[in-house]
């Protein structure tokens, strides 16, 4: 894409975001900041006002010495200052940074600060590098007070509505003024200003790797930095990354980001992204990652064309709060790229194209993801090709179905309904010589429905007795004659070779019932399931060993992660006992068990009523209520492990129907005072039957 469209790609992007539903543009998290700078020149300006300055050079420093201004002399009158100016900071900014935001600090008081004399600022603006003022105006409402206090105006984001290079910031006009309203309704002694000290502090992004344009590394990148390169131009990592904010934004077309074997690793960081590249540079290559962890989004792509991300793995990049992203490689509005060998595991959502199209995946793997291993949002004609979609918790790929599928596999998906397979559940639990009757639903990968696709067998072997088949739909029996673990494998083929399999779980003759107690913890969990935020936490079979709590503003949850004695079994009930803080406004809550997690309230499958507390400090035990609930008639086949992980509880103060109150929850633990779930399950003690 040639840089002189990228304005306009960039309106085109802000609009398509808008209807995104999992995602959203992620802003350029800064890197790098100066130290907060003195000015070199003061000075009164008399452009407003009319009240001047003295001893201006006073607020080069904080030193107890002060610029002054007096004013409003007389009854009920209000006067206005010059403008102090604060210039000539001497900022050395390197070439090529990104400017991110402008703070400025003003250390102020008001000697005269009865409640007849008041002062507040009037104009708080910014001093561009050709001598011109600013139109933003910060200044803060508040009194100036009588205590010496350092007053922020901007932020690490903020730009004043303006747009800044590195020239701007370095050159000797940039700079800050203030002017203050003085009023005094005593008729006595004028309202002063005094100012003690004004700094500014510029946050930026750097630019590293080919910062001279000849195709060698000049600049080592460190973490947040911009790459930047001649065409064809590879840096190559020389060491393991770990980020506060973004790993490395991509800057330039045409290069290539190597990274050797080594890792990025995130800090879960609200809007992080491992690789960056939302500028909408093309023929990236982003390469040889061990490791692309802990980010909000593991690769990000914006407006690229004809970029490659191969052979990286991208594992646990998840939502840092609710509505964030969490996905392992995520491109939008991208076409012509390839993404080819990549491992992409335990995130959200493991590949995401987003309004992408002519696109090829191949040859990735993709497992454990608690939501999908690839999905197709709005994206049309592209291609996947030799992907593998491991035990994730579902596995529906394509939301329009002009996209071309061959040789993939889905396997194992926890969902017991997926893209190529659907089954009618039944009763899991039967005897010795019992019929087990099922139904199920055959279709090509791309949604259409599948006949003559499905292979159906058991383990151990029994003759399996097709009832009906009526094209996709096919019903049928087979008796168990053993005691112990049987599955009915199921297995669909479809006419480019795409492949999904999955195994339903029996228990003949179970011969046991087992509950176990687990305890809710706020420790972060460790089997793809989310982490990395204080508003989702484990449920153990260990006690905590201090006061843990789990909070949020409006929903919490936890997630199995250690599995039973027996993993293979029929969750039947589960009975809770938890200590719980939450609503305000009369507002009541709901606590619910969900099957399959996800990252909301809206698909919970059971919940029960959970009362407000009497009070809300958290640090008061007396303002916990203790609720306790039954969830029965459950009769969950736990097929494997990742059944278990992906179950979870959770708690929800606020409307019904999932629309949050925004009010904090919290739940609590403590060694002493557990919160718990027993879990009650039936299992056979007689292992997997062998033929």
């Amino acid at each position: 894409m040639k840089k002189e469209n990228l304005i306009i790609r960039i309106i085109i992007l802000s609009v398509i975001f808008l209807a995104l539903p999992f995602g959203r543009l992620i802003p350029n998290v800064f890197a790098d900041s100066s130290d907060p700078y003195n000015p070199g020149t003061m000075a009164d300006d008399a452009t407003v006002g009319t009240d001047a300055w003295g001893s201006v050079d006073n607020a080069k420093t904080s030193n107890d010495s002060y610029a002054s201004v007096y004013g409003g002399v007389g009854l009920d009158t209000t006067t206005y200052s010059h403008y102090l100016k604060a210039t000539n900071f001497g900022f050395a900014i390197p070439d090529g940074a990104t400017i991110n935001g402008i703070r400025v600090e003003i250390e102020r008081s008001t000697k005269q600060g009865e409640s007849w004399r008041i002062v507040k600022d009037s104009e708080v603006k910014l001093v561009k590098s050709d001598g011109s003022i600013g139109t933003k105006n910060k200044a803060r409402s508040d009194e100036w007070e009588s205590a010496d206090i350092s007053k922020a105006y901007g932020s690490l984001t903020d730009l004043w509505n303006e747009s800044w290079t590195v020239s701007d910031i370095n050159d000797a006009d940039f700079g800050v003024v203030l002017s203050v309203s003085l009023w005094n309704n005593s008729g006595g002694g004028p309202a002063s200003a005094d100012v003690d000290h004004i700094t500014i502090r510029v946050y930026y992004t750097p630019i590293c790797g080919d910062t001279d344009g000849d195709g060698i590394t000049d600049v080592v990148c460190a973490p947040g930095n911009i790459v930047v390169g001649a065409p064809d131009y590879t840096y190559q990592l020389t060491e393991d990354l770990t980020c506060s904010g973004h790993g490395l934004v991509i800057g330039a077309d045409n290069i290539t980001i190597d990274g050797n074997g080594h890792t990025l690793t995130g800090k879960y960081q609200s809007d992080s992204a491992g690789i960056l590249n939302t500028g909408g540079y093309d023929g990236i290559t982003v390469e040889n990652f061990s490791n692309i962890t802990n980010f909000e989004v593991g690769i990000y792509f914006i407006g690229s064309d004809g970029s490659k991300i191969r052979d990286n793995t991208v594992n646990t990049n998840n939502p840092s709060a609710m509505g964030g992203i969490g996905n392992g490689i995520y491109l939008v509005s991208s076409s012509s790229n390839e993404v080819i060998n990549n491992k992409t595991n335990f995130n959200l959502r493991g590949i995401v194209l987003e309004s992408s199209s002519n696109n090829t995946l191949t040859g990735n793997t993709a497992s454990s993801n608690w939501e999908v291993g690839i999905r197709l949002s709005s994206s049309s004609d592209n291609d996947l090709i030799n992907n593998t979609l491991l035990v994730n918790c579902k596995d529906d790929i394509d939301d329009n179905g002009t996209n071309s599928y061959s040789n993939n596999k889905i396997l194992y998906t926890i969902d017991n309904n997926s893209s190529m397979l659907t089954f009618a559940e039944v009763e899991r639990m039967k005897s010795v010589n019992d019929t087990v009757n099922f139904s199920v639903s055959a279709f090509n990968l791309n949604g259409g429905a599948c006949s003559g696709c499905t292979t159906i067998t058991t383990s151990p072997s029994e003759i399996v007795t097709i009832d009906s088949e009526s094209g996709n739909n096919i019903t049928g029996h087979f008796t168990v004659t053993k005691p112990g673990i049987y599955s009915l494998i199921v297995t669909v083929t479809d006419s480019n070779g795409n492949v999904t399999k999955k195994n339903y779980v029996f228990f003949v003759d179970a011969s046991g019932s087992q509950t176990t107690r687990y305890y809710i913890r706020s420790v972060d969990t460790t089997h793809g399931q989310f982490a990395g935020a204080h508003d989702v936490g484990s449920i153990l079979l260990t006690l905590p060993a201090n006061i843990e709590l789990t909070r949020c503003k409006g929903w919490v949850q936890n997630t199995i992660d250690d599995v039973p004695d027996f993993p293979l079994a029929i969750l039947s009930s589960v009975d809770t006992h938890i200590s719980h803080l939450g609503a305000f406004d009369d507002k009541d809550g709901w606590i619910g068990i969900e099957r399959y997690l996800t990252f909301g309230w809206e698909h919970v499958d059971e919940s029960g009523f959970a009362p407000r507390s009497p009070c809300y400090d958290h640090t008061d035990p007396n303002c916990y209520v203790w609720t306790d609930l039954t969830f029965d008639d459950l009769d969950w086949a736990m097929e494997c492990p990742w059944s278990w992980y992906w179950l979870t509880l959770k708690m929800f103060f606020g409307e019904s129907g999932g629309q949050a109150a925004y009010y904090s929850v919290l739940w609590r633990s403590t060694p002493d005072e557990p919160s718990y779930a027993d879990f009650t399950y039936e299992y056979t003690t007689t292992p997997a039957v062998k033929s």
